[in-house]
């Protein structure tokens, strides 16, 4: 069998040429058997196969620790945050990375700060308003709101105990009048 016999490959470029000619153009062409390309082209998908698996593998290990880089700090602010809603305090953050994540963790870690600030405010102004309620503001003595807050809770406990409870009523004349002028 001759080599005509065999299925072919070819392929074929012009490329213009500035002859005095009258074709402008000069077409070229190669041809080799099919099945010499065909192995050319095998060998080749053998050579590039454990090349491309192997960049996949490393580009599969990339992306795992550059998600880890993002996550872990992420999964900590999430911790931080539920831990100010349950307990008032953040904990560890990030707060040394000097890139987006580092700036969100001290934003977050000021804001705590800020709320357990005004937490505390909040309830000294609480147990401050608590005092002003049941105890006199000149004397800082206990109250009638405070007296009618309290007796009832010492009836029942003097009750409960089989005891006794005795009651001193003392009676100012005027007295609202120095209470109010001081």
């Amino acid at each position: 069998a001759s080599d005509s016999d065999h299925p072919r490959a070819a392929a074929f470029s012009s490329f213009p040429v500035v002859v005095s000619s009258a074709e402008p153009l000069l077409l070229l062409g190669l041809s080799q058997p099919l099945d010499r390309l065909e192995d050319a082209i095998m060998g080749l998908r053998n050579d590039m196969l454990p090349l491309l698996a192997g960049i996949s593998a490393i580009s599969l290990l990339l992306a795992m620790a550059l998600a880890r880089l993002v996550t872990q700090p992420l999964k900590e602010l999430t911790t931080a945050a539920r831990n100010l809603a349950h307990t008032h305090s953040t904990g560890t953050l990030p707060t040394r990375r000097r890139d987006e994540i580092g700036e969100l963790a001290r934003t977050f870690e000021q804001m705590a700060i800020r709320m357990q600030t005004q937490m505390q405010n909040l309830q000294d102004n609480q147990d401050e308003f608590e005092f002003l309620a049941h105890h006199d503001t000149l004397t800082n003595l206990p109250n009638r709101r405070m007296l009618l807050d309290r007796l009832p809770q010492a009836i029942a406990h003097a009750r409960r105990e089989n005891e006794t409870v005795t009651l001193l009523f003392i009676d100012l004349d005027n007295f609202k009048q120095i209470n109010d002028s001081l």
